[in-house]
């Protein structure tokens, strides 16, 4: 099971990198940042996860599939949103020209 969770780890963490790549060449910086800043909130969320959503007991009672998806559910949501919050202060202040980009008429 060790081996398939870190798989898995590792293709989510492929797939962070090819999006952003991605992003960053077809965009620029308008997309490649946000999805930059949600890479790294995913990491921190990730790092943080063991400690902030898993009891000690959790190790013990609950499967090794069920704690590893209850991680990656929290690190992705917390990205998530915080490219929400970023996409949000990029409109809001105008950065990136992201209301260009976004196809909004500024007032």
């Amino acid at each position: 099971m060790k081996f398939i969770t870190k798989l898995l780890f590792i293709l989510n963490i492929a797939i962070w990198i090819g999006a952003g790549a991605a992003c960053w060449v077809l965009t620029g910086s308008t997309l490649g940042s946000v999805i930059l800043i949600g890479f790294v909130a995913f990491l921190i969320a990730w790092a943080i996860s063991d400690e902030a959503i898993i009891v000690s007991c959790d190790d013990f009672m609950n499967p090794e599939w069920r704690i590893f998806t209850r991680r990656i559910f929290w690190a992705t949501s917390a990205s998530l949103i915080c490219m929400g919050i970023f996409i949000f202060v990029c409109v809001a202040m105008d950065i990136f020209n992201m209301r260009e980009f976004l196809n909004m008429k500024s007032s």
